[in-house]
């Protein structure tokens, strides 16, 4: 929930105060937010300290800086609080004997720019949604894993359960984990790779290569801004686990001036994933 709050002029400015006081995956248009103003206006958008301004849709970045802004305008950021996309969708598992893993899900932006923005008075954690893990390869008997969901402020969902392979006794290979929700809890964890099934083998956070007829596990859900991990391969059918999908930017610049971030890949405790054109 926000509240938007119009003052008087600053500076030549119209000052509007917009604040996220709750947590959220609905994707902020700050432009829509600010009542589409015609004018020059200063807006800032403040996200308080504890909370989560998400996405629920890896089309729609957390935060939009939205078009049809007077030239002369300025955008804010303020804040202690949490920017995070939405994670990717984790890959099905095989759906044919032997078959492959379905690649996993591309993550959404945290922060897509349409205008500049100045984060340089932000003080939270901004990342892009974690890529979904890729299904795992089938067996002789036995289906793939279900890739993960990437991590963000909605977790990506689970790939689809691989066809059955020969019987009703065929079972899916493991379940890649959950990638942690970033939504509530705040964490920015990606969730491990699933086992194979029906033997105790990891699948492992990456994927796991066993010489055997069981379906491989699924890759488990990127971290923020993290890629998701490939499903595992049964390398004596020769199937292969699919690719896990890419994080969503940090910021998308889109060639938008970003004042007090620069460009670059983040892996630190603030800021996760890409900021770039």
């Amino acid at each position: 929930m926000f509240a938007c709050l119009p003052p008087g002029l600053v500076g030549g400015l119209r000052p509007i105060a917009i604040t996220v006081s709750s947590n959220t995956t609905t994707p902020l248009n700050i432009f829509t937010a600010a009542g589409s103003p015609s004018d020059a206006v200063l807006v800032t958008l403040t996200i308080n300290g504890g909370v989560t301004q998400g996405s629920n849709s890896t089309a729609s970045a957390a935060i939009d800086t939205g078009t049809g802004w007077n030239a002369t305008s300025l955008i804010k950021l303020a804040g202690s609080g949490d920017v995070v996309g939405c994670g990717g969708a984790g890959g099905a598992g095989n759906t044919a004997l032997g078959g492959n893993g379905v690649n996993g899900s591309a993550g959404g932006h945290g922060i897509n720019l349409q205008f500049p923005m100045d984060v340089s008075g932000f003080t939270g954690r901004i990342g892009g949604g974690g890529g979904g893990g890729g299904g795992g390869g089938g067996g002789t008997a036995n289906n793939g894993g279900l890739g993960a969901g990437g991590s963000g402020s909605t977790v990506g969902a689970n790939g689809a359960t691989g066809g059955s392979t020969n019987s009703t006794a065929a079972t899916t290979g493991g379940n890649g984990g959950h990638g942690g929700d970033g939504l509530g809890t705040g964490s920015t964890a990606g969730g491990t790779g699933g086992t194979l099934s029906p033997y105790t083998n990891p699948g492992a956070v990456a994927n796991s290569n066993v010489n055997n007829t069981a379906g491989a596990g699924g890759g488990g859900g990127g971290q923020w801004g993290a890629a998701g991990h490939a499903g595992g391969n049964n390398t004596f059918v020769g199937s292969t686990g699919g690719t896990g999908g890419a994080a969503g930017n940090a910021v998308k610049r889109n060639g938008n001036t970003l004042t007090g971030l620069a460009d670059g890949t983040y892996t630190g405790t603030s800021f996760f994933g890409v900021v770039g054109t």
